[in-house]
């Protein structure tokens, strides 16, 4: 559970006071001078660490620290350590995130690998960079700061707004993604979705003309493949979190602020409303839709559309109670002689 330095290095050691004010936390008590260097797991920190300790269970475990900086929430900060500096959060594993981002934030040098292919009419934004063997394809548009890794492929006319991150053997096509997003390692966005038409002389493929667009602060994890619209576009909105391996086919619609989890597979024209959970390894039937801040749990197979907001579950999906009370009602019938 420790951080290895050679991997992660720490951008520069801060002050327990300038950590709080970055962590947006509130200072309690210790030393606001104690420089930080890394972070580390309760069990595992020395002095300089700044720790998480969320629980009684992790409290307990930093009672032998000293020198540390102790985030935690405010009915443990009694229990903490005089011997540690404590940084009170109404969310401290949110704090800790924060924490991190600063100690262990990247800052890649600027710059354009010689053996990248670089179309002459793409727009490189400043302080870009792109890896080894990347290919840009003309009028590609690339924002500021962004990073694309190696073996990327960035087809004509693709935009990536500032800041943006694309990981290694990512392939895009037909694709406008806008400021912070982040595109894990071997994703394809914008390919041709699975659209065509059975004649007596085999599959006439329908041409697929629309585009993909992914909002501000989206996050699509790895092995992911998003396909492009039909005639519209498909659409994925702002801080919506994809976990890897997840199929997104032509013309879904997902709002913003959506968490879907991995190896879930939405079919066409579907829709999922803002502020979801989608479990892992659901199925969403095409041209159904989901309602804004529902749950489906991991498992279920959606094959109608779902109005009111709730939890459910199942094939076919349901109310999570109902569903639990027909494998109850299911269980003791199979029991009976």
């Amino acid at each position: 559970m420790a951080i290895h330095p050679d991997f992660y290095p720490c951008t520069s050691p801060i002050s327990a006071q300038e950590l709080a004010q970055l962590a947006e936390v509130t200072f309690v008590s210790g030393d606001g001078t104690l420089m930080v260097s890394g972070a580390a797991h309760p069990s595992e920190a020395s002095a300089g660490h700044v720790v998480l300790a969320a629980s009684d269970d992790y409290m307990a475990q930093c009672q032998n620290l000293t020198s540390c900086v102790i985030i935690t929430k405010q009915d443990l900060s009694a229990a903490a350590p005089e011997t540690c500096t404590i940084l009170v959060a109404q969310n401290p594993r949110l704090a800790f995130a924060k924490a991190l981002q600063h100690l262990y934030a990247t800052s890649p040098t600027p710059r354009l690998a010689k053996s990248a292919k670089i179309s002459s009419s793409a727009q490189i934004g400043k302080n870009a960079v792109i890896g080894p063997l990347t290919i840009i394809g003309p009028n590609v548009v690339i924002g500021d700061d962004v990073v694309i890794g190696a073996h990327c492929v960035i087809d004509a006319h693709c935009h990536i707004g500032d800041r943006s991150q694309i990981g290694d053997q990512v392939m895009m096509q037909s694709s406008r993604l806008g400021k912070d997003v982040k595109i894990a390692p071997q994703t394809v966005i914008g390919k041709e979705g699975f659209g065509f038409e059975m004649t007596d002389n085999g599959a006439v493929r329908l041409p697929h003309l629309g585009l993909v667009t992914i909002d501000d602060g989206a996050n699509v994890g790895s092995h992911c493949t998003i396909d492009r619209g039909v005639l519209g576009d498909t659409k994925i909105g702002a801080h919506a979190m994809l976990d890897n391996h997840i199929h997104i086919a032509h013309n879904v619609v997902i709002g913003k602020n959506t968490l879907i989890l991995a190896q879930t597979g939405i079919a066409g024209s579907a829709e999922i409303g803002e502020n979801c959970i989608i479990g892992a390894q659901v199925g969403v039937k095409d041209h159904v839709s989901i309602a804004s801040g529902s749950v489906i749990l991991s498992g279920s197979k959606v094959t109608k559309t779902l109005d009111n907001k709730g939890t459910y579950a199942g094939f076919p999906a349901q109310p999570a109670k109902q569903h639990w009370r027909e494998q109850v009602a299911l269980r003791k019938l199979s029991h009976q002689k």
